[in-house]
Parts: structure tokens; C-alpha cells; sequence
């Protein structure tokens, strides 16, 4: 296997340095195992894999030999520069004395934590209303996808017009980034309106409390006893605005 080294920019930003996704990859890899394994303890089985694991004559035992194999694939393409390919590393590991059952459910578990590592950051990337950054790379995986899916439809093969599933892929991720926006859009009215409805509130107590201000003014113009008596009316009368 010949290294495949990549230099990227980001996308939108044509002037900025470029960087190797690799590096990104081989840091997530592993918290990415760990979640595969967690899913593979007996106790995390889900209910259709426990009911086809036995089916298949499969137990938790032998489910803990796959990941030490696994393990040990790693360990050797890691490690060990004659290995030339992860296939090699899986076989010397001894992948194929395992049950078929136990290698699907293997890489099927790794799938899944693939897929929904892929699902978060997606998400995460994304703002509301806008497109994502690997919006043409999704346009064309969803297309490449439905003539996959049209040539294996009734077991024949279908000529599939690559240009229109891409059109039809750019117009759903359009339309998707439209009514986003179009929520988005909702929201910030109704909170401007609740914002607008909040500061009403404001200036109608502080017209309350303008008058009292007033009059406070002119309390400290008074001597000690006039000012005594008004302060104890100006107590009552602010009591009587705020709470009624």
C-alpha cells in the first residue's frame, strides 16, 4: 500500500494555509474505537443482532475473540512495516478462523459509529440556514448512490442520467437550506416581537415611577419634618404603582 498524503484548504477560503485531513482522521480514530467496542459488549447488543447472533450459534466469547483479532490487526499494521495492506495485517491477526456472523457485526458496529461521528460533526459544522461545507461532495455521494440503487432495483441494470440526480440532489439541498432560513427567520421575528413586548413593559413602569421621581425632587427641598411625612407618602404611593 503506497502512502497517500493529501493537502487541502479549506473550503471558502482559498488563501489560507493548506492542512492534511489525515492528521484529523488518525486523532479521532481511536476515541472512534472505542465507542465500536462499547457497542460490541454483550450488554449493548441490540435486540436484532442478539436474536441473529443466536441464530448463528454466536456468543459473547466469540465476539471477544473478533476484537482481540482486530486488536491485533492494528497492532500489526502499526507496527509491523512488512504488512503492506490492512487486509494483510486482518489475516495474519487470523480474521478469517472467525464466524461470518461475527465479522459483519464487526465492521458493521464500526459503520455505525462511522456514520454517526460523520452525522454530529456534520450537524456541528452547519449553521442554520446555510449550506453545509461538503454540500457538493454530499450532492455527489447522493447521486452516486441512487444509480448504485437503480442498477441493483429488479436485480437489471438501468441507465441512470448522472447530471439529473445531481440536479435533482442540488434542488433537495436547496430546498432544505430554504426552509432552515425560512425557520431561522421565524424565530428571530418572534423574538424580536417578545423583545419589543418586554421593552413596552419597561417604559410603562418607568412612566410610573417618573412622577415619583418628581416629587422626590421636591422632597429634598423640604425641611426635616415635611420631608419625614413625604417620604413615607412616596414610600406608599411607589408600593401602590408596583403592585397594582
Amino acid at each position: 500500500m503506497n502512502r497517500s498524503i493529501h493537502q487541502y484548504r479549506p473550503k471558502g477560503d482559498p488563501g489560507a494555509l493548506p492542512y492534511s485531513p489525515q492528521r484529523d482522521l488518525a486523532n479521532i480514530y481511536t476515541p472512534m474505537l472505542k465507542e465500536v467496542f462499547y457497542g460490541l459488549d454483550e450488554k449493548n447488543w441490540a435486540p436484532y443482532m442478539r436474536e441473529w447472533f443466536e441464530k448463528e450459534g454466536v456468543d459473547e466469547e466469540m465476539v471477544g475473540k473478533a476484537v482481540q483479532v482486530f486488536v491485533e490487526a492494528h497492532r500489526l499494521f502499526i507496527r509491523d512495516r512488512k504488512v503492506t495492506c490492512p487486509a494483510d495485517a486482518f489475516e495474519q491477526a487470523g480474521i478469517n478462523h472467525l464466524p461470518p456472523a461475527v465479522r459483519v457485526a464487526l465492521f458493521e458496529r464500526m459503520g455505525q459509529v462511522l456514520m454517526g461521528g460523520f452525522f454530529i460533526a456534520l450537524r456541528d459544522t452547519t449553521m442554520q440556514g446555510q449550506q453545509s461545507a461538503v454540500a457538493t461532495d454530499l450532492v455527489e455521494m447522493i447521486a452516486a448512490g441512487r444509480a448504485v440503487a437503480n442498477r441493483l432495483s429488479g436485480h437489471e441494470y438501468r441507465d441512470v442520467d448522472a447530471t439529473l440526480e445531481r440536479d435533482r440532489a442540488e434542488a433537495e439541498e436547496t430546498k432544505r437550506v430554504l426552509e432552515q432560513a425560512h425557520s431561522l427567520l421565524e424565530d428571530r421575528t418572534r423574538e424580536a416581537y417578545q423583545a419589543a413586548s418586554e421593552l413596552d413593559a419597561y417604559k410603562g413602569r418607568f412612566a410610573k415611577l417618573e412622577g415619583l421621581l418628581a416629587y422626590l425632587a421636591v422632597i429634598k427641598q423640604s425641611n426635616w419634618l415635611v420631608r419625614g411625612w413625604r417620604c413615607l407618602y412616596f414610600a406608599w404611593r411607589l408600593y401602590r404603582k408596583l403592585h397594582v
